[in-house]
C-alpha cells in the first residue's frame, strides 16, 4: 500500500475508532493510533522521497554520457531481481520506476528495451493497471516514432477504468498539443488529477506549453522555458518531441543569454 493510502487509511481509522468511545477505551485507541499513525506518516515520507530526490537522482545521471551506463546497469539489475523473486506485483512496480526514469531521461531505445522485456500488452501475466500504463507508455514511443497514429490507436484501446486515467489523459494530451489541437489539449489536461506520478507529471507539463505555444500564449511559454534552462528536463522534453512550443525552445537554446548561458 503507498504511503498517502496509507495514511488516509490511518486517518479514516481514527475517525471510526475514536467515534463513540468512553475515556478510558478513548485513551488507549488514540496511543495505538498515534503509533500507528507515525508509521503512516514516516510511509508517506519513503513514497515522497522515492518520487522527487531518487527519481531526480537518476534522471540526473541517466542523462550525464559519463555515468548513463553504470545508472542503465543499475535498473537492469533492480528488474532482473524482481523477475527471479517472482512476484509480478515487485515487478510491475521495478519496471514502471525504470521506465519514469528513462522516460523523463528522454532514453527512448531503452525505454523500449524494457516494454519488449515487460512482453506483449495482452499477457495473461500484466495485471490491467500494469497492462493500461503500459499502453501509454507505448503510445509515448509512438509519437517519438513520428507514428502518432498508433499512438491513437494504442490509447483508444486502453482500459481507462483500470485506474490510469490521468495517466492516459496525459499522454493524450501531448499527442493532441503535438498535433496543434492546443485547445483540444488543454481540455484534457483537466482529466489530470492533481496528485500524480513524476511521468504523468512530466507529460501534462510538456503538453501544457506545447498546447499554450498552440494558441497564442508564446511569451508566457518562453518565460517559462528561459526560467527552467536547457539542461532542465521539460525544456529537454519540448526539444526532444517537435510541436508548437519547439521553435521558441530552440531559439531560446540559440540565444543562451541569461543565467543558462552555456559553456562553451
Amino acid at each position: 500500500m503507498g504511503g498517502r493510502a496509507l495514511l488516509f487509511s490511518f486517518l479514516l481509522g481514527a475517525a471510526f475508532l475514536l467515534h463513540g468511545a468512553d475515556a478510558r477505551t478513548a485513551e488507549a485507541t488514540l496511543a495505538l493510533l498515534l503509533v500507528t499513525g507515525a508509521v503512516a506518516g514516516g510511509a508517506l515520507l519513503v513514497a515522497t522521497y522515492r518520487e522527487r530526490v531518487v527519481l531526480g537522482r537518476r534522471v540526473r545521471r541517466l542523462r550525464d554520457p559519463d555515468r548513463r551506463a553504470e545508472a542503465l546497469e543499475e535498473l537492469r539489475r533492480r528488474v532482473e531481481l524482481a523477475r527471479r523473486v517472482g512476484d509480478a506485483a515487485r515487478l510491475e512496480d521495478a519496471l514502471r520506476e525504470a521506465v519514469e526514469a528513462l522516460l523523463v531521461a528522454g532514453l527512448w531505445d531503452e525505454v523500449g528495451e524494457l516494454l519488449d522485456e515487460a512482453g506483449p500488452l495482452d499477457a495473461p501475466h500484466l495485471r490491467p493497471p500494469f497492462r493500461t500504463w503500459l499502453a501509454g507508455v507505448g503510445a509515448l514511443a509512438a509519437l517519438h516514432q513520428g507514428d502518432p497514429a498508433r499512438a491513437e490507436d494504442l490509447l483508444e484501446k486502453a482500459d481507462a477504468r483500470s485506474g490510469q486515467r490521468s495517466w492516459l489523459a496525459a499522454v493524450d494530451a501531448l499527442r493532441l498539443a503535438l498535433a496543434g489541437e492546443g485547445e483540444e489539449a488543454l481540455a484534457r489536461l483537466e482529466q489530470v488529477e492533481a496528485r500524480v506520478g513524476p511521468a504523468a507529471r512530466h507529460l501534462a507539463a510538456l503538453a501544457e506549453l506545447h498546447a499554450l505555444a498552440g494558441t497564442g500564449h508564446r511569451e508566457e511559454v518562453r518565460a517559462r522555458l528561459h526560467a527552467r534552462g536547457p539542461s532542465d528536463p521539460l525544456f529537454q522534453g519540448v526539444l526532444e518531441l517537435e510541436g508548437p512550443a519547439s521553435p521558441l525552445a530552440r531559439a531560446l537554446q540559440r540565444e543562451g543569454a541569461g543565467p543558462f548561458r552555456a559553456a562553451g
